[in-house]
């Protein structure tokens, strides 16, 4: 892992699921593809990927595009629909916009994010990563900072492997370590352009994770949903088959 300068970037492998625990080298979480030495594009090449899902919006990946090696197919799968994404996706103009805001709209823009939580759990955007799991596919997914559409995504495969929110809320938290240098890198450069604490409090509070997020995606899951299989197969169309398929592929031990 030391060997690796993508931020945030994790292999599912290893994670204990009741059938054993995910196999490693299979699916991937991360945030953008964005190698910076040749020991990181060896790295992406050796990882021997099938596909890259990107959930990021349209002007987001078209803003910084990801570099992946010859042969790995790469698909938009944006998780937000491209009109409400206006002071969510983290483009380069939404975040010179903040620098200019008020508290007040900033505490708007907090209100934007939280409602995204409500969503995520239902967006059609996922169903790429499904396509994949059907195929036992080698494959790595993500947004842009690889911690809130991707944290959703991780989330709704730990699930369908049989994983508890509350292993899937540990998983989601990790985002704060994994990304705590360039968090840090961050707030510096903020410091640089403004020296309004409420400025940096936002910008802080937008580049990690919480766990009021988390619980927001899960009580609404739980509100619309009797269970977690009954939202599984409904929402996002993870029928038990497709389910069985997918831990004889993904689980070091297929179910009796």
């Amino acid at each position: 892992m030391s060997r690796v300068k993508l931020i945030n970037f994790r292999d599912l492998g290893g994670l204990e699921t009741p059938y054993g625990p995910i196999k490693p080298g299979k699916i991937f979480r991360t945030s953008v593809f964005a190698p910076k030495t040749a020991a990181d594009r060896r790295f992406i090449r050796d990882m021997q990927l099938d596909e890259v899902v990107d959930f990021r919006t349209v002007a987001e990946s078209t803003e910084k595009p990801d570099r992946l090696p010859e042969g790995v197919a790469h698909v938009n799968a944006s998780i937000f629909r491209e009109s409400d994404a206006n002071g969510i996706a983290p483009t380069a103009a939404a975040i010179r916009s903040f620098f200019r805001m008020s508290e007040e709209e900033l505490d708007v823009v907090r209100s934007f994010v939280r409602n995204s939580y409500v969503e995520m759990p239902f967006s059609d955007g996922y169903a790429e990563l499904w396509r994949l799991m059907d195929e036992g596919k080698t494959f790595a997914f993500h947004c842009t900072a690889g911690k809130d559409r991707t944290g959703i995504g991780a989330m709704i495969i730990e699930l369908a492997l049989g994983r508890t929110f509350d292993q899937c809320r540990r998983q989601y938290l990790l985002s704060n370590d994994y990304r705590a240098a360039e968090t840090e890198r961050i707030c510096r450069l903020v410091r640089l352009v403004s020296r309004k604490e409420y400025i940096l409090r936002f910008c802080r509070d937008m580049i990690t994770v919480h766990d009021y997020l988390f619980d927001t995606a899960q009580n609404e899951i739980l509100a619309r949903y009797t269970s977690v299989d009954d939202y599984l197969c409904k929402a996002q169309g993870i029928t038990p088959e497709r389910r069985k398929r997918w831990i004889a592929l993904y689980t070091e031990n297929r179910p009796e």
